[in-house]
């Protein structure tokens, strides 16, 4: 599975934003990345413009966010916030655990 293929898990107010941020991108900047360009080759000179160099790499990373959210908002997963997750450790089972570089072993125990 490679990246493009793993889920994103996110809530559903995690996954508005997402869209949101998408919509933003796709509408008001990429109109105003384009206007950008366009009044910077109005200059002429495109050898030594760097106003359009700059405006062109800004469009190649808007371009790029907006794949990646298209591909998050895809993979979405929806977590349900309001669920708690059992974290506790059974009974026996042991974990590994590294803190300031030491190695942790810890074994659970059943509560009394």
């Amino acid at each position: 599975m490679n990246n493009l293929e793993k889920p994103v898990y996110v809530s559903a107010d995690g996954l508005k934003k997402l869209q949101a941020e998408l919509e933003e991108l796709r509408t008001a900047k990429r109109t105003e990345v384009a206007e950008r360009i366009h009044a910077a080759m109005e200059f002429g000179d495109f050898t030594e413009n760097s106003e359009l160099e700059q405006a062109k790499n800004d469009q190649a990373f808007l371009e790029g966010r907006i794949m990646t959210l298209e591909q998050m908002i895809k993979n979405a997963q929806i977590i349900d916030e309001n669920e708690k997750h059992e974290r506790r450790r059974k009974r026996g089972r042991s974990a590994t655990s590294r803190r300031s570089g030491a190695l942790f072993r810890a074994t659970a125990r059943a509560r009394r």
